[in-house]
């Protein structure tokens, strides 16, 4: 893993997708599609446990419609997690640019929120440091999969 970004989302980098997706790419779409769609999977995991932490907080059913604001993309170089709702982005990213907020209801979200689930990133990097070995392992599997389908095809040829 090359590097991990912090703001209303999660990227991971991959040092070697970059490479296999061009390759993939340059074979046909099928290919590119069926990894694509392996690496979906693998940070799923995260984005659902960070769904269901929301669910589990949840207050009210309304609350819990928040849960399904997080989504994983992904990217030329790795896999992006986001929360696209804007009550999970309140509760993961409040404070994060702001951290003392600007008003005085600002500084009381900020402060509940501090002390009952941890600083910004409340919920994406607690999923994350619980299930970083299992979608690393994941990635990895899918790009030396994709790595042997390569080298099989370009044997092949």
């Amino acid at each position: 893993m090359a590097t991990q970004g912090i703001g209303p989302s999660i990227q991971i980098d991959y040092a070697r997708l970059a490479r296999v997706r061009e390759a993939l790419a340059s074979f046909g779409p099928e290919a590119l599609a069926a990894v694509d769609e392996d690496l979906k999977k693998a940070g799923s995991a995260v984005a659902d446990e960070a769904a269901g932490r929301v669910r589990a907080l949840a207050t009210t059913h309304r609350d819990g419609d928040t849960a399904s604001g997080y989504r994983t993309q992904v990217r030329a170089r790795g896999i992006r997690i986001i929360g696209k709702g804007r009550g999970g982005a309140i509760i993961e990213f409040a404070g994060k640019r702001n951290p003392s907020g600007k008003t005085p209801q600002g500084r009381s979200l900020i402060a509940t929120l501090g002390k009952r689930y941890g600083p910004p990133g409340r919920l994406l990097w607690q999923a994350w440091d619980r299930r970083s070995a299992e979608v690393n392992a994941s990635v990895t599997a899918t790009i030396e999969g994709a790595e042997h389908v390569l080298q099989a095809r370009i044997d092949g040829v």
